[in-house]
């Protein structure tokens, strides 16, 4: 938790060849990021072309992020320029282990080619009170791009602004499939 505020506490990922915070080893509640601005990031490496969550990628993990700025990160080829919420391989996890609270963030300037600021795969996720502006995504949802495999996201009292895609939802793209059995 910053305790001067995300405009005086800057995590700068520039330089790194991935996210500027990755969640990746079933992380709860417990993991908590208050207060900070999260630039630069270029994206966690999935494989040699997907790069996923610039600011921020969280796999089978279920923190809290909020009061952030999340600005100017990017992911390369993929999704969730400013942040990613995915699972990870093997097993299929139940969707309620899956479930990040995003609140109260600013999503700013990010981009991907699916979800210039934020991109969910999976899970119960939680996104409230967010504002997500200037964002921008190759193809679909320049604010948000939410593909479901299983899973109930809960997508509540957020603004979106001037969020731009080159195909489909410059705001939100919202898809759900499911995986085959």
């Amino acid at each position: 938790r910053s305790a001067s505020g995300p405009q005086a506490a800057i995590i700068d990922g520039s330089g790194a060849a991935d996210a500027v915070i990755s969640f990746v080893n079933g992380e709860n509640r417990l993991a908590v990021i208050d207060g900070f601005t999260l630039t630069g990031g270029s994206g966690h490496p999935v494989s040699i072309d997907d790069t996923r969550g610039g600011g921020v990628y969280c796999r089978d993990s279920s923190p809290i992020i909020r009061n952030n700025i999340i600005r100017n990160n990017r992911a390369i080829n993929s999704v969730g320029g400013g942040v990613s919420v995915d699972l990870g391989l093997g097993p299929l996890p139940p969707p309620e282990s899956i479930a990040p609270i995003l609140e109260g963030n600013l999503f700013e300037n990010n981009s991907a080619e699916l979800g210039g600021g934020l991109a969910i795969y999976w899970g119960d996720s939680i996104v409230t009170g967010n504002i997500f502006r200037g964002n921008a995504a190759e193809t679909d949802g320049g604010g948000m791009f939410i593909s479901m495999g299983r899973g109930s996201p809960t997508i509540e009292w957020n603004q979106l602004w001037e969020n731009q895609a080159g195909d489909h939802g410059g705001g939100i793209v919202a898809v759900n499939t499911q995986f085959a059995t």
